[in-house]
């Protein structure tokens, strides 16, 4: 697992209300494909944000069937 940190307002961490934890996933077919979502004009790896009492494995499974 890799945790990426983003901060483009430049909060101090006393000054964080709240935390996202989302996961991707890297899916490559038979033929060497990569399965990339389009989403507001740019390609990311499929994937989502966690619900409360989630694992990590579940939440994956779930965002790539929707």
């Amino acid at each position: 697992m890799k945790r990426i940190f983003i901060n483009d307002d430049n909060l101090q961490e006393d000054e964080l209300d709240f935390e996202v934890i989302r996961v991707k996933g890297l899916i490559i077919n038979s033929n060497g494909e990569i399965l990339l979502a389009h989403n507001n004009n740019t390609y990311q790896f499929p994937g989502g944000h966690i619900d409360e009492g989630e694992s990590l494995e579940h939440c994956l499974e779930r965002e790539i069937k929707e």
